[in-house]
């Protein structure tokens, strides 16, 4: 049993199969509806079950495979990690406050912060390109319902 808790594709499993449980208890008090008219339990209940099948076969494969031992090595990029994580938080934290365009901006500018081989400039552009055509993707042309600045309800 404990070879089996070493080895990576078993873990990968377990882990993936967490990921689908949640999906799965989640999305269960939601009515799923039909393949015409989705219900807001569709989604969470066709990602949990994929994500379970997948981690059923992770779990199998890595069973039948000979265990290799879990290891860490190489250099780990904490500072870009925290970069992006923490991006993520503020777009979470500040999208109803400053909006999305603002958020948006910010998550992408602050992300590529992340890539030493950036330079300003690029990351400016780019902040300012994905804000503009994410928020006519996505609140203008699907209607999500998120403000697109602070002044807009």
């Amino acid at each position: 049993m404990s070879k089996l808790l070493k080895n990576t594709d078993v873990l990968s499993g377990l882990f993936v199969l967490a990921i689908a449980a949640f999906f799965l208890i989640g999305g269960r008090n939601y009515e799923i509806g039909t393949l015409e008219e989705m219900g807001p339990g569709f989604v969470p209940l066709l990602l949990g079950s994929v994500l379970a099948a997948l981690g059923v076969v992770l779990l199998v494969q890595g069973a039948a495979t000979q265990a290799t031992g879990l290891t860490v090595s190489g250099n780990w990029a904490i500072g870009p990690m925290i970069l992006i994580l923490g991006a993520i938080a503020l777009f979470a934290f500040t999208l109803r406050h400053v909006g999305y365009v603002a958020a948006c901006a910010m998550v992408v500018a602050i992300s590529g912060l992340a890539a030493p081989d950036r330079r300003m400039r690029e990351i400016l552009i780019e902040a300012v390109l994905l804000a503009a055509i994410s928020a006519l993707l996505f609140v203008e042309a699907i209607g999500m319902p998120m403000p697109l600045f602070p002044w807009s309800n």
